[in-house]
């Protein structure tokens, strides 16, 4: 029994649904790392949720093109807007912070040395 390929609506919902989850599990490792105590620690959540998260992109999106023959260009398309939206979102947010981070440090030190 063959199904016909999915529509290009389809395609591109998989898209964002694809980058939605993404970026909850980014959410999800962000709050994990933030509760670490030394940076190393944090840092290696932070880069290697990346990591895992783009090889699993990747392995997703072979599968939907090759195997569930979604629409290339709606679904490509959906999902690189749609993970450039979270990116940014995601290093804003890492950003903020670190700021709020260096800011209190700062402030600790200036309060010791007076």
């Amino acid at each position: 029994m063959n199904s016909a390929p999915p529509n290009e609506m389809t395609s591109a919902l998989w898209g964002a649904a694809i980058s939605l989850v993404n970026m909850a599990v980014a959410a999800i490792a962000f709050r994990i790392a933030l509760r670490q105590e030394e940076t190393t620690t944090f840092l290696r959540i932070i880069f290697g949720s990346m990591a895992g998260r783009a090889v699993t992109t990747l392995a997703i999106v072979w599968y939907g093109l090759k195997i569930l023959h979604f629409a290339t260009i709606p679904f490509i398309a959906t999902l690189l807007f749609c993970y450039l939206l979270g990116l940014g979102a995601e290093i804003l947010i890492l950003h903020r912070k670190q700021l709020e981070i260096s800011r209190k440090f700062y402030q600790t030190n200036v309060e010791k040395n007076r």
